[in-house]
């Protein structure tokens, strides 16, 4: 199971809930809105084989 890319993320720790994880889209015009959310949110670049856990992924799609 991967992780979510969210630095501090609640679901990378704890292991007795699942959590659903997204895959970045490959559209190019969604992509880099979601590449310019997470950055901002991290503080460092995001690879485009990171992913998303569904408590965040609200942050990227409104």
């Amino acid at each position: 199971m991967g992780r979510c890319c969210v630095i501090n993320c609640s679901s990378n720790t704890q292991k007795n809930k699942k959590f659903s994880l997204f895959t970045l889209p490959k559209n190019p015009i969604i992509l880099k809105e979601w590449i310019n959310i997470l950055s901002k949110v991290n503080g460092k670049d995001i690879l485009l084989t990171s992913r998303v856990c569904e408590l965040h992924f609200n942050l990227c799609v409104s």
